[in-house]
């Protein structure tokens, strides 16, 4: 037997389906997530957001912007956020300032979006902590400050965002804002890499072929890149057709079944990761 009834979250109504019986997955809605059930993930989600919870605000924001269990709508996602940042949500504040950063729901507002990425930094939000080191690192919508981009990095790295952690790697490699240092630069790809990033797969097969820190290894350069180019990652595709045609026949063999347990590693397990 099932309840429908109409709710006001934020401003926004919510038709909302409620079990008055047996609730699957225990009313939790990471295990429905899980099980890719949307709408009953969606269901829970709204129950707790009735009750204040301004995570699952950010949820029910976060599945609005990526159409799951609902049609795309980033001025409703947009609504859902900015009501869990005004609760002090450093989750709410980092998505909203990527929907300014790329102009879903809004015009494109770079001041904006880095005033809501330092908010959530200061929160010691990994998101607005990579976000905002990203525009210090560039310097296109502000002055370019490699310091503080290491500093945000390191912050947001320690954390496990993987992004974080390849652009700090980069910044190791080109001594940027930090002294130069090969191995720190080969950890944090190492680390990003084995989160699935396809960035930090792409540099890991750069040292193997290049032999940076590392022993050359045609192969494992092989093995990595593939990866990346699974993932369809900005010149993986061609890297991997470099280093193989350096492969003999067996050793493709052996580089291609490397890369088939790796990805079971490294790649499938994070694939609805969300780091923005």
């Amino acid at each position: 037997m099932w309840l429908i009834g109409t709710f006001l979250i934020g401003g926004v109504a919510i038709v909302s389906t409620i079990a008055m019986r047996t609730v699957p997955y225990g009313g939790d809605p990471a295990a429905a997530f899980a099980a890719k059930d949307y709408d009953a993930a969606l269901e829970f989600w709204q129950i707790q957001a009735l009750d204040g919870d301004a995570q699952a605000l950010v949820q029910i924001g976060w599945m609005h912007e990526n159409a799951l269990g609902v049609f795309e709508d980033f001025s409703k996602a947009s609504e859902f956020y900015h009501r869990a940042a005004e609760m002090g949500q450093p989750d709410g504040y980092a998505k909203l300032g990527a929907l300014y950063e790329q102009g879903l729901g809004f015009y494109k507002d770079m001041d904006e979006a880095m005033r809501l990425y330092g908010l959530a930094a200061d929160l010691d939000n990994a998101q607005g902590q990579a976000k905002l080191g990203a525009f210090y690192e560039s310097g296109r919508y502000n002055q370019r400050d490699y310091d503080e981009a290491a500093r945000l990095y390191k912050l947001a790295a320690a954390q496990g965002h993987s992004g974080a952690q390849v652009r700090l790697g980069s910044l190791y490699l080109a001594g940027r804002g930090v002294e130069r240092n090969n191995r720190e630069a080969a950890k944090w790809y190492l680390k990003a890499a084995q989160r699935g990033n396809a960035g930090g797969q792409l540099s890991m097969g750069k040292l193997f072929e290049n032999g940076v820190t590392v022993p050359r290894d045609f192969i494992q350069a092989y093995a990595w890149y593939r990866l990346a180019a699974v993932q369809n990652y900005v010149g993986a595709a061609r890297s991997l057709s470099t280093v193989e045609e350096k492969l003999s026949p067996p050793e493709l063999e052996q580089a291609k079944t490397l890369s088939l347990e790796m990805w079971e590693l490294y790649v499938a397990p994070f694939q609805k990761g969300d780091e923005g």
